[in-house]
């Protein structure tokens, strides 16, 4: 009878074992075919020294880094280049207050380009700062249990 127990606790573990890398790997495809829908037409896929992802990918007149964490599902960083010579690149600053686009921002198309690389920065600054909100959310809420729980302690130890 425990041999059975065993066995089926065994097998059940393996399956779930089995799973994990199925589902990582569901990211990393969806990444893959997000990026070919983008028009890239070379991808590449390997593991880092950590056991991260890395997605390199090229395309017309653009190339396409990505790092990717397939245990937490976290892109951490996406990097892409347009110019491999260095000519006429534009390196944004969060601290210039001519960026906000009113008054030295140019003209014609660079403007745009600028504003959208602003725009691009802003969204992944704020979701950074989501996931940092989120965290500390989930570290405020295990600070408030394990207080809870150290309070009913000592109220069951000050009856007894």
């Amino acid at each position: 009878m425990r041999r059975k127990a065993l066995r089926a606790a065994c097998l059940a573990g393996a399956f779930v074992l089995a799973a994990f890398p199925a589902l990582a790997m569901t990211g990393v495809e969806s990444l893959a075919q997000q990026l070919s829908e983008q028009g890239f037409t070379e991808v590449r896929m390997s593991k880092t020294f950590l056991g991260r992802v890395r997605i390199r990918a090229k395309g017309p007149g653009i190339e396409r880094e990505i790092i990717y964490n397939p245990v937490t599902g976290e892109i951490l960083r996406d990097f892409w280049s347009t110019n491999s010579s260095g000519e006429g690149l534009t390196l944004l600053n969060p601290f210039d207050s001519s960026n906000s686009g009113s008054s030295n921002s140019g003209s014609g198309s660079g403007s745009s380009d600028y504003d959208e690389l602003d725009d691009a920065l802003d969204d992944w600054e704020d979701a950074r700062d989501d996931r940092e909100d989120e965290r500390d959310d989930r570290r405020d809420d295990r600070e408030d249990r394990d207080d809870d729980r150290e309070d009913r302690e000592d109220r069951d130890r000050d009856r007894d």
